[in-house]
């Protein structure tokens, strides 16, 4: 079939008007909200509010905003007005075709195809399609006699399609008629059946209270919660993503609906109800049930509520402010027809027959549809694809176009078909991670991140993936530099996606049929050159996909794990050539090598021991001296990497020989490489280095020095054991020829400052140039990167966090998220910056298994020397943390732990405060796990959102820790038995550890209540803020508030602030590195905190059994605190008891007791009744309130006072040191009435006397 380009066929020339000068014109406007309506609107000029284009009878109109762009209109040609459009309308005017011919092309699925790979814009609504590369477009060239047969055969069908569309609606207003002739309108009554109360017919139930279900109840794949929203259009549609656990499902089983029930929506939308027709569906807190009797039918109860003006009536009984809202009164109380059950029956037959019968027309509308999709493969003369079987299954249309599109342009551009293989490789993975419940998301939805989930390689096998990393790499390419994109390059990335997608079809699929790779329909594509698409900007959003799939993910889920069992992987074994020109050029591409230039195929070696003397290196790496650096031995994809090895050896060898110089030896297949670098034992890396890798090596081997006598540098570590530290890693990588080193240092005691001088001596003894720090967040990033800048002022550094500019610099600082989205997008004027071989050195912070798993990629990848930190105590590290560090268990390249640097005054211990409000529980203890099984469990808990073991009851924790009493007590037990500083009136720097945001944010919702008066003394840090480095940087501010920092996971590692003295564990930690990471939050030193004295301990309140469940040392008790306020009413109450005595009844004394009475009375009544703590303490507020009730005090009341009352007064907006003052002079005054000199005290009052006037 010939084509020619739209603008070659295409006569229309722009004219444009403006309708506003002719106000009393009539138009008619097509514009694309009126398309929906299927005629243009009729307005006059003074109307219409902006310019159109003018437009003449059978003009065809395409809509280019996305995702509009399947509509199409062709102008009237019956119309006698003026005919105008919007400027969203690209106009075709062409006197040669039918204009429904163009019609029917502009929506066939390849031209749509064709019209969204191009959209540009900032995404949604706003993309369109570009008209000047539509106009690029193909176009059929077809006689006109041809053009009306097809248009007359669509037509037709169409027409029949809508024919069946329009006998559907008559159904519905059918079965809406027989109702109202058979019964009447169900509110007016005209035929004069009984009214009844709905109350009577039907037992009307309403949903639990908001109370009994809250949002962290809700889990995904449990069972089915029926709210308003799962009600659409009289069906139940549930959601598997908003359902609840076994346990909470007994819990509410009062509220378990049955077949035959009546879910109604209390709130929202009115009169949104329908029929239960599963049994063991939950009713939500937004629902009501009704079950109806022996003379209400169902259905027809339905019928009534559902009818226009039932609803009307409900709604207009409905009560609320700023939600209507329906209770069991009201519904009750709601008066219905009683009709004779046997007409309800017919009724319900002639419902049963109508909705028979629209199955049939809905069945007939779906064959005819397919018949038009023939119809345009037919007509348009679409080739048959390798993957056409996805767009058979409905569910794969995120992704199945974009693969056809893949193919189809093949022929004709190469990396555009690459392109597009990445895009529907992405699409998929997506919508895999949408359907699949065993696919855990991971914290970004870039492709490298779905692809590197534990979850998701247990899903794919290896094969597969190594063929998955291929469309990646090459997409990449061909993103970069289309031009380094082979034929052979795309054609295997299109038979690998399509290997990938056979997997899905195999797993996921409703009906599966095994077929094979066929690259003679690649090259029959007839797709004629005239464009050149880009992917589009238009991307799937795995956001919609879950929303989309929800009702899929158990059905699917189930049917994976079932078909993947029998799936059998397809190995690739192609030839050594093809294996070179595919998978090894690609990664030396990647790599930023350049054929011919740089990298040379066949290098001739003479000199080897056979016939001809001669052979021939698969690749050399040529440097800018014209030596070598590399050589690459290339075996076939199935072959091992060793049998290359001696082969190598030989050629490495002849040319050391030749040009004084060893090079570096790679040995791969394609999908394994590994690295002979002439110092280190071979070992197995990601990918080729750069040059500038290459030649940094050879460098850096050059200028190395010897490790065996370092200098540290004392301004930086000058610590016994940090300087023990570095040489301990210096000896590892030195005398030991070690890669990897683990640093075990209790927080606190200056991990950070250690690495910096160890980075110091590397640096300058020449074994590194690059540095790459990583940390799990960007508070601890930011905060290492600080101390680098500050201890090594010289070193060029960059967060890649916050800046992307410098990424040049020698010391990188990021995330592992970032980092793993950073390698494949770092680039520069040489190509890819971030390569295998960049960086000479990685320190990850916190490093342990949880971490390593998570991000494995990233180690896997960087070939590097490592250096883990953690703070985790030497035996409480899992083996398998050792094994990554080749290590053997238990035994850390260096250890320094919390009792050895408390022992040393580097660090100070911790006190576990002994609380009664401790959450028990029964069951597993973490020490009485083997090995295996605290691995399993810390896996399953290591972002503490996992699934709880039995032992521990979770919804027994979630409610008791959401409990608003429970917080009450909890922050009590804080503000009475913490430690405090400025003399007792200021609760010393807290972090409480909550479970989650809303529970962090329930925790300061009850503050706010209880303590009104410490205005911004507590705050929330989490994720979930922005600006959180600030917030931390405030907290961290001693002279600042706030004083309280309710953390989930932000501060709960690597904040170091020196003035805690307080941690509240407030959740379950599930793992024992992260608890020991917590605890170290107040291992810190901080001279003169507390009044003047040294921070000698901090608090621990643990108040969910952490200590119990890691068997660590038991709390003790302790006392409560008194505030300085506190201690000073003590003291004037025992100047009012002592004074009560016979020789002090003077006027002048009398009147002083007075005036305390008073002083005091007043004090007590400022008291916040509403405050919990006050609340447990009532009768003793209002005994005290009262000045009548300071007469004839005994000393048992002074000791009352003390223990009920002092500890509930609030701070004084005096200085702390002003009340000190008074309290001193009180002290001296209840000496004197007690006959004790006080000669201490009258030394204090002397010296802070002789200092306030040498002040003044």
């Amino acid at each position: 079939m010939k084509y020619k380009k739209i603008k070659e066929i295409n006569e229309y020339k722009s004219e444009s008007i403006n309708p506003m000068k002719t106000p009393d014109t009539i138009y008619e406007l097509y514009s694309v909200p009126f398309f929906a309506k299927g005629c243009p609107e009729y307005l006059h000029g003074s109307e219409i509010g902006s310019s159109k284009v003018i437009v003449r009878k059978n003009d065809v109109l395409v809509c280019k905003i996305n995702p509009r762009i399947n509509r199409v209109w062709v102008v009237s040609d019956e119309s006698d007005y003026q005919s105008i459009a919007s400027s969203e309308w690209i106009v075709v005017r062409s006197t040669h075709y039918n204009p429904y011919f163009l019609a029917w092309y502009f929506r066939t699925p390849m031209f749509q195809q064709l019209m969204t790979s191009e959209v540009t814009g900032i995404g949604g609504s706003l993309t369109r399609a570009q008209p000047k590369r539509v106009a690029e477009y193909p176009v059929p060239v077809l006689p006109r006699e041809k053009q009306d047969q097809i248009v007359a055969v669509l037509n037709h069908l169409e027409s029949i399609k809508c024919k069946r569309k329009r006998e559907l609606d008559l159904f519905d207003n059918l079965v809406k008629a027989r109702f109202i002739e058979m019964f009447g309108d169900p509110v007016k009554n005209e035929k004069g059946w009984p009214m009844v109360r709905l109350g009577e017919l039907a037992e009307v139930k309403i949903g639990p209270f908001g109370s009994l279900l809250h949002r962290e109840d809700y889990i995904e794949g449990g069972h089915a919660l029926i709210n308003p929203s799962h009600i659409v259009d009289g069906k139940i549609i549930i959601d598997s993503k908003l359902t609840i656990s076994d346990a909470k499902y007994e819990e509410l089983a009062s509220y378990i609906m049955h077949i035959g029930d009546v879910v109604l929506g209390r709130r929202g939308e009115m009169g949104r109800c329908a029929v239960v027709d599963e049994e063991g569906y939950l009713c939500g807190t937004g629902s009501m049930i009704l079950r109806s009797g022996k003379m209400m039918k169902p259905y027809f109860l339905q019928n009534i509520i559902s009818s226009p003006s039932f609803r009307r009536i409900i709604e207009d009984k409905a009560v609320g402010v700023t939600m209507k809202n329906l209770n069991v009164p009201i519904v009750s109380e709601l008066m219905i027809p009683k009709l004779p059950v046997n007409l309800q029956e017919q009724y319900l037959q002639l419902v049963e027959q109508s909705d028979k019968s629209k199955f049939t027309i809905d069945s007939c509308i779906i064959i005819i549809r397919k018949a038009l999709q023939s119809g345009y493969h037919y007509v348009w003369g679409f080739a048959m694809t390798n993957f056409d079987f996805l767009q058979k299954e409905p569910k794969f249309h995120s992704f199945a176009d974009v693969a056809v599109a893949a193919e189809k342009i093949l022929p004709i551009d190469v990396a555009a078909s690459v392109l597009n293989c990445r895009r529907a490789m992405e699409f998929a993975i997506k919508w895999m991670y949408s359907v699949d419940t065993s696919l855990v998301r991971p914290w970004d939805d870039k492709l490298i991140s779905l692809m590197s989930t534990d979850e998701f390689r247990d899903a794919v096998d290896d094969d597969l993936l190594t063929r998955m990393h291929f469309i990646r790499k090459i997409g990449n390419l061909a993103a970069h530099d289309s031009r380094k994109i082979s034929k052979d390059q795309a054609m295997l990335c299109l038979e690998n996606l399509y290997i990938f997608m056979d997997f899905l079809a195999y797993c996921y699929a409703d009906t599966y049929t095994e077929g094979s790779f066929d690259s003679q329909l690649v090259e029959a594509q007839s797709v004629p050159v005239l464009m050149t698409p880009v992917p589009s900007e238009t991307e799937v959003k795995l956001d919609a996909l879950m929303k989309e799939n929800a009702a899929l993910r158990e059905q699917l889920t189930n049917r994976r794990e079932q078909q993947q069992k029998t799936y059998v992987p397809k190995p690739l074994d192609i030839s050594e050539y093809k294996t070179r020109k595919l998978y090894i050029d690609a990664m030396l591409a990647d790599a930023g090598w350049t054929e011919n230039q740089d990298w040379l195929n066949e290098y001739e070696i003479p000199g080897m021991p056979n016939k001809s003397e001669l052979g021939y290196a698969d690749y050399a790496l040529i440097g800018d001296d014209g030596k070598i650096l590399a050589v690459i031995e290339a075996k076939r994809t199935c072959a091992d990497v060793a049998r290359g090895r001696q082969q190598g050896k030989l050629y490495v060898d002849l040319i050391e020989q030749r040009q004084g110089r060893r090079p570096i030896l790679f040995l791969t297949n394609g999908f394994e490489t590994h690295i002979i670098d002439n110092q280190y034992p071979e070992r197995r890396v990601a990918s080729f280095y750069s040059k500038r890798d290459l030649e940094k090596l050879f460098n850096l081997q050059n200028m190395r020095t010897h490790l065996n006598h370092i200098t540290v540098d004392a301004n930086i570590a000058g610590r016994y054991y940090q300087k023990a530290a570095i040489q301990a890693v210096c000896d590892s990588f030195g005398a030991k020829n070690r890669r990897k080193a683990l640093l075990v240092m209790a927080t606190g005691s200056g991990k950070t400052r250690t690495v910096i001088a160890l980075c110091k001596v590397l640096l300058e003894q020449g074994w590194v140039k690059n540095i790459l720090f990583l940390a799990d967040r960007n508070s601890l990033v930011t905060q290492a990167k600080r101390s680098f800048v500050n201890l090594l002022p010289d070193l060029s550094v960059t967060n890649l966090c916050e800046e992307k500019d410098n990424l040049h610099a020698h010391c990188v600082f990021s995330t592992y998220q970032t980092m793993m989205n950073c390698i494949d997008s770092a680039q520069d004027e040489q190509g890819k910056l971030f390569t295998c071989g960049h960086f000479d050195l990685l320190i990850c912070d916190e490093a342990h298994r949880s971490i390593y798993n998570k991000y494995r990629d990233i180690f896997a990848y960087f070939d590097t020397l490592l250096i883990g930190l953690t703070a985790t105590p030497k035996d409480d590290i899992d083996k398998n943390t050792y094994e990554i560090f080749e290590l053997e268990n238990g035994v850390p390249t260096y250890g320094y732990d919390l009792a050895q640097a408390v022992k040393d005054n580097f660090l100070v211990d911790f006190l576990s405060v002994e609380t009664s409000l401790k959450f028990l529980q029964e069951g597993i203890v973490y020490d009485d796990l083997s090995d295996e099984d605290k691995e399993a469990y810390e896996n399953t808990f290591t972002d503490e959102e996992g699934k709880l073991p039995q032992s521990i009851n979770a919804s027994a924790l979630n409610q008791w820790i959401f409990n608003e009493d429970t917080i009450r007590k909890v922050l009590d037990i804080l503000m009475t038995r913490g430690l405090h500083v400025e003399y007792g009136s200021k609760i010393g720097k807290t972090i409480i550890f909550a479970k989650n945001h809303a529970h962090a944010e329930k925790i300061l919702e009850v503050f706010h209540k209880e303590y009104p008066h410490l205005k911004d003394y507590a705050m929330v840090i989490d994720n979930y803020m922005t600006y959180a480095q600030s917030a931390i940087d405030e907290f961290s501010n001693p002279k600042k508030l706030p004083q309280i920092a309710i953390s989930v996971d932000m501060l709960d590692t690597g904040i170091d602030v020196p003035e805690i003295l307080n941690l509240v564990f407030f959740k379950k930690v599930m793992s024992k590195a992260k608890f020991w990471q917590m605890i170290g939050r107040g291992t810190r030193l901080c001279p003169g905190l507390l009044d003047g004295e040294d921070k000698s301990l901090f608090y621990i309140f643990d108040f969910c059994g952490n200590f119990d469940f890691f068997r660590m040392r038991k709390g003790q008790e302790v006392g409560t605190q008194l505030a300085i306020q506190g201690a000073l009413f003590c003291l004037k109450f025992e100047l009012a008891y002592k004074l009560q005595e016979l020789s002090y009844q003077t006027k002048e004394l009398q009147a002083f007791r007075q005036n305390l009475i008073e002083q005091m009375a007043a004090k007590v009544r400022g008291l916040n009744r509403e405050n919990f703590a006050v609340r447990q303490h009532l009768r003793y507020v209002d005994l005290y309130a009262n000045k009548e009730n300071y007469q004839l005090l005994t000393y048992e009341d002074t000791l009352t006072v003390k223990e009920e009352l002092a500890p509930l007064l609030e701070p004084e907006q005096d200085e702390a040191s002003a009340l000190r003052f008074d309290a001193l002079l009180y002290g001296i005054e209840l000496a004197e009435l007690a006959g004790n000199t006080y000669r201490r005290a009258r030394q204090d009052l002397k010296k802070k006397s002789g200092s306030s006037c040498n002040g003044g």
